[in-house]
């Protein structure tokens, strides 16, 4: 197995991407990563080795790689965040010499009982400042990019599901929350992460922003579908709990884990 580069290029300091293929030996690949960086960190957006693969050393060859990438540019460090309820990641990332910390906590809720909920039953209509991810402009998705990097979450732009993921748009017209769902890997379940803006003349609607995106999902799929709060903020988690009909109806998942290495030396 090796290594191949796929590409470098950038729109101004948020988005400088690269990104390389895991090649087997028979000239297939079978593995790729996406790294993206401040221009101090490189961050590890995304990783993938194709199962067939996997346990042979490929993907410790990919984040190996991004570190090297990284050094040779002069960063400082490499981090990644991610979702390992089974503990296999971290342990792949302590094998690579990254040190790991428990960040955000990933509450789960039925659909259904989000629905029953009495916090939601007065709310009418969605506001009509909250704006999906798909109808944002180019000025409008700079500014979310920016959000999204001031909470240390860049990897959500991968996978993110723009019909299913909403904005607060401010009095000048910017984005000042946002709400980010994409589909978890257990079947029949949403992950949704609120992103606030930290400047506190800015408003922040998480509860207008779920119930746009209840309006959107309700008749997408069924009443059971499984809804995974990634809580970045007490604001967040104080939201979730008022939407809750009974306290058993929200389980605690797991968290979202930080990994981080030193690049120097």
């Amino acid at each position: 197995m090796y290594l191949s580069k796929i590409s470098e290029s950038g729109e101004g300091e948020l988005m400088r991407l690269i990104g390389a293929m895991l090649i087997s030996d028979d000239g297939d690949e079978i593995g790729r990563s996406y790294m993206d960086t401040d221009g101090v960190g490189l961050i590890v957006r995304s990783l993938y080795v194709d199962p067939l693969y996997r346990c042979r050393g490929g993907g410790s060859l990919l984040l190996q790689g991004a570190c090297d990438m990284g050094r040779s540019a002069g960063l400082l460090f490499a981090e990644a965040f991610f979702f390992d309820p089974e503990g296999v990641l971290e342990e792949f990332f302590l094998k690579n010499g990254f040190l790991i910390s428990k960040g955000h906590p990933v509450y789960s809720l039925m659909l259904k009982n989000v629905l029953r909920s009495q916090e939601l039953a007065g709310i009418g209509n969605p506001d009509d400042r909250c704006l999906p991810v798909s109808k944002l402009s180019l000025k409008q998705k700079k500014r979310l990019l920016s959000l999204i990097n001031e909470a240390n979450y860049p990897e959500l732009v991968i996978g993110a599901r723009e019909e299913l993921s909403f904005v607060y748009i401010d009095e000048e017209g910017m984005p000042s929350a946002c709400l980010i769902a994409n589909s978890a890997q257990e079947e029949g379940c949403l992950r949704i992460e609120l992103i606030l803006n930290r400047e506190k003349d800015k408003p922040a609607r998480p509860g207008k922003l779920f119930v746009a995106l209840i309006w959107a999902i309700r008749d997408m799929f069924p009443g059971d579908i499984r809804l995974e709060f990634v809580c970045a903020n007490e604001k967040v988690l104080s939201f979730v709990n008022r939407i809750v009909q009974k306290k058993e109806n929200l389980v605690l998942k797991g968290y979202v884990s930080h990994a981080v290495r030193v690049l120097g030396g």
